[in-house]
């Protein structure tokens, strides 16, 4: 027989830090347990597959089987698992003393739970930057996959594109695995003809001697879970591993395997792009994503030296952990598994990071800090307050806004929650756009049906807490809802700050003047107790142009079904929408396990509105709770000069 093609079939699984147990749970019944089945029945058939640390932690308590099942395949050398970083992230993202740190742990993790040690590198997103070549190389990495189209952007005529290529930085070398994007289509296609036919295609241009390889690896999910119809995936799976194997001149191989039959052709310089564009992009198009990344990477760069001198002590592992977690690629993207659009994934993350920031300080001793510094690398500094109970982050220059508000006892930010703002998909001709079931306070009914893009609202400014509004006494709650506030001047303007130190607080003195108003803000925070103080004042220009003061809250909640609301002169718990006059409000969320009791220094007008966003997704587009907007709105007053204190306790919820 002659062989003129070696075909490297692979496999990508992966769930994201946090993912909710339902889907896990689900993925592995419809989709990996069919697929590894379907393997298990033709020990002939070898392929190669890449699981990411989150993946296999979570699914290893709840479906130990599956593991089982995965280590007998490799054990029969039926499966090479393909390494990575531990919990996928974006590699170029993280410190570069932390790149190779975590392959090596990720490695060590399947080497001590499947006795296999990787020698591929799958990268998240299939991003990529030149420079990962050393860490990648250093780590012990000799090859790693990519598409085929990063090998077009290097100068490789498309026409051409097989086999193995090779790279380098600086001297280290690294072969390339291009993934083959004909084979991705005739999958997609649900035809095992058309599949087996690409493979034959290819097979058709080489000999024994050219050293043809093809590889093929995408999501597995898009293989095998069809629909959520497990069987009909397994019937898919079973036809083409029958199929492929038919194939007289084509010899089915690991890349290990294959990569000794075929002379690398290189150098090629690929540029940092991945299947998008240059990911990092994401950090300017969502200020969001931005933020996180930048708070994960400062605590790595501040932390990580430490945890490495601490070597194997036993805290500074888990701490280190939690920092690899907070890593996790999905949320700081756009994607159509959701990504930074998926609350519940957000909040993972920022939970990781905020652990691993409170269990060092404990370990360390680290002192209650306040410091003015660029985290986020815009060009306007924030003011960053550390303390027993809160890390609160300060935007003078974006209207003195609070963007991040974390309680560190339960490590949840307060202010996690996503702007509201323009996607591709919401101008889609897609006749059938998904369609969810609501009620009147957004929870599911079979009752009504709705279009998502109905609901379509963009936010008139980044969403911060504390912006201070000028407002006309006639503004309602659908100006609210519907993000048109009749103001005077615009709340996001940049404010002169100072701070103060006391023995027990931290204050942030605020002030601006913005036509023809003045606005202050004086933001206090405890040191040592789970209180913040906040008091503003608004001296307009004249009786004649009457306006009174607004306060915004933007609060971050991942569910609405375990949230309440109460107000002090209301007894709906449970309603998100509307408007009460008041001194105080309680917002209780059973999934954080957080209260928060918010009190004014007089009978004010509180309005609230939840707040959704549509995204696209695998299913279509989805309508996604993301919390609560409020606005704080002083009675009408004939003095040009108004005031507004607010006091913000919080507190931990057991056993709900």
């Amino acid at each position: 027989m002659t062989i003129a093609l070696s075909f490297i079939f692979g496999v990508h699984c992966h769930q994201p830090v946090g993912q909710l147990e339902s889907v896990i749970d689900r993925t592995a019944d419809d989709c990996y347990f069919p697929f590894f089945r379907a393997v298990e029945e033709f020990p002939s058939f070898k392929l190669c597959a890449h699981f990411s640390g989150a993946l296999l932690q979570q699914i290893e308590p709840r479906r130990p089987e599956l593991i089982a099942l995965i280590k007998t395949l490799v054990g029969r050398g039926q499966i090479e698992l393909i390494g990575g970083a531990m919990y996928d992230p974006i590699l170029s993202a993280l410190p570069e003393a932390d790149r190779s740190g975590q392959i090596r742990r990720f490695s060590d993790y399947l080497e001590k739970k499947f006795g296999n040690r990787p020698k591929g590198f799958w990268p998240a997103h299939l991003a990529w930057e030149p420079h990962l070549c050393r860490p990648i190389r250093e780590a012990g990495i000799e090859f790693i996959f990519l598409d085929e189209q990063h090998v077009v952007a290097a100068g490789v005529d498309a026409r051409g594109i097989h086999g193995v290529y090779l790279t380098e930085d600086s001297g280290h070398r690294l072969k390339i695995l291009p993934i083959n994007r004909n084979m991705g289509d005739a999958i997609a296609k649900k035809s095992v003809a058309a599949a087996v036919g690409a493979i034959r295609e290819k097979a058709a241009t080489g000999t024994d001697s050219s050293g043809l390889v093809l590889t093929f690896m995408d999501d597995i999910e898009k293989f095998s879970g069809r629909g959520g119809d497990g069987e009909r995936g397994r019937d898919w799976t079973n036809a083409f591993l029958e199929a492929v194997q038919g194939i007289e001149t084509v010899m089915i191989s690991t890349p290990t395997e294959a990569i000794p039959k075929s002379a690398a052709t290189g150098p090629i310089y690929i540029p940092p792009i991945s299947a998008g564009g240059m990911w990092r992009g994401f950090f300017y198009n969502y200020p969001e994503s931005n933020w996180t990344h930048k708070r994960v990477f400062g605590a790595a760069q501040k932390m990580g030296p430490v945890l490495d001198k601490l070597g194997s002590d036993r805290e500074a592992r888990a701490i280190r952990d939690l920092l690899d977690r907070a890593w996790c690629s999905d949320v700081y993207q756009r994607d159509d598994s959701g990504g930074l659009y998926a609350p519940h994934l957000r909040h993972a993350v920022f939970a990781n990071l905020l652990e691993a920031e409170t269990r060092f300080s404990k370990k360390m001793g680290v002192f209650p800090a306040i410091e003015e510094d660029d985290t986020d690398c815009d060009g306007q500094p924030e003011l960053l307050a550390a303390v027993d109970d809160w890390i609160i982050a300060v935007k003078p220059a974006m209207g003195g806004g609070v963007i991040e508000w974390s309680f560190r006892p339960a490590y949840y930010n307060f202010q996690n929650t996503l702007t509201r703002r323009p996607e591709a998909c919401h101008q889609s001709a897609d006749p059938k756009p998904r369609r969810i079931i609501l009620t009147p306070t957004g929870g599911e009914s079979d009752d009504a049906t709705r279009d998502v893009r109905r609901d379509i609202v963009y936010d008139r400014y980044r969403k911060s807490s504390g912006l201070l509004h000028a407002l006309d006494p006639a503004v309602s709650l659908d100006d609210f809802k519907t993000q048109s506030l009749p103001e005077k001047t615009a709340a996001d303007g940049p404010y002169e700050c100072k701070t103060e130190t006391r023995p027990e607080t931290f204050s942030i003195h605020l002030k601006r003047n913005a036509g023809g108003f003045s606005f202050e803000k004086h933001i206090v925070i405890s040191k040592h107790e789970s209180r913040i103080s906040v008091s503003a004042s608004m001296q307009g220009p004249a009786v004649k142009n009457p306006a009174v003061l607004g306060m915004g809250l933007e609060l971050f909640y991942s569910s609405e079904s375990h949230l309440a609301v109460k107000f002090a002169d209301s007894g709906s718990p449970g309603r998100f929408e509307g408007e009460f006059r008041g001194e105080g409000a309680e917002i209780e969320d059973g999934i954080s396990r957080t209260r928060l009791r918010l009190t004014s220094d007089r009978p004010i007008r509180w309005m609230t509105v939840p707040s959704y966003t549509v995204s696209k997704s695998d299913s279509g587009l989805d309508k996604t709770f993301q919390g609560l907007s409020m606005l704080l709105v002083c009675e009408e007053s004939d003095v040009p000069r108004q005031n507004l204190a607010l006091t913000i306790d919080a507190g931990q919820i057991a056993g709900l």
